[in-house]
């Protein structure tokens, strides 16, 4: 069965460095089999082929985390649904749960993929999927725990006055809650970004639509004026005031 965390925290902690600065990011410095890996991913999902997609698109994933700033042509988002489904029908399938773990772990969405690695745990605790499933609820649990702690310390911060000496800044993320935050950041704008695509091509289609029954009608008036025209006793009776 194919593993699936592949070292994420390595990973994503080569990258950190550019992430941080801000530096702009190109597929040429993207590993090659992390592209081709990717390339192949999308054809799988295209030609409906799930689980060939998943596989290929983690394997991008372990390559280069960058990768997730490549469009997937809805990749992601379709992998969850069918595996969501497949959920429904075999609740108590490890692999699903696994792979629904990790998908929604990439996808930054934090609440459902503490879930389904809590689910892993309980269906098979001697498990190796188990094993890698405690180590990143471990990592879920710090990150929520560091963000409730800054969020607090804002909160304190913002409610003394003037006088009360300044607290000291709180630390830096690390180099992979960086990275994390970064991809998190970038896949809310490419869905944000397919989301108003969405909406200009239904205003389009909307227009295209009013275009055609106008266009229509117009055509339907210009037949029968033509033909009203046509005969000489209705051009008559025109001219006479009938």
């Amino acid at each position: 069965m194919l593993r699936m965390n592949w070292g994420r925290m390595a990973i994503a902690g080569l990258t950190a460095a550019s992430i941080a600065s801000g530096a702009l990011w190109g597929q040429g410095d993207i590993p090659k089999e992390a592209r081709d890996a990717f390339t192949r991913a999308v054809a799988h999902h295209k030609a409906k082929r799930v689980d060939d997609a998943i596989q290929e698109f983690l394997k991008a994933y372990a390559a280069d985390a960058r990768v997730l700033t490549f469009d997937d042509a809805g990749l992601l988002d379709g992998a969850v649904v069918a595996l969501t489904g497949r959920l429904a029908r075999a609740p108590q399938d490890l692999d699903v749960n696994f792979k629904l773990a990790e998908l929604n772990n990439i996808k930054g969405y934090t609440d459902e993929s503490s879930k389904y690695y809590k689910k892993v745990v309980s269906l098979a605790p001697q498990s190796a999927q188990a094993g890698i499933a405690r180590e990143e609820l471990k990592k879920l649990e710090a990150a929520a725990a560091a963000a409730k702690a800054a969020s607090a310390t804002a909160q304190t911060t913002g409610a003394r006055g003037p006088a009360e000496p300044a607290e000291p800044e709180p630390a830096k993320p690390t180099p992979d809650e960086a990275a994390q935050a970064r991809i998190q950041q970038l896949q809310e704008e490419l869905e944000q970004a397919k989301k108003e695509s969405e909406e200009t091509k239904e205003k389009l289609e909307k227009l295209q639509k009013e275009y055609d029954e106008l266009n229509k009608k117009a055509q339907n008036w210009y037949f029968y004026y033509t033909r009203f025209f046509a005969d000489p006793a209705n051009v008559d009776k025109l001219r006479s005031g009938q």
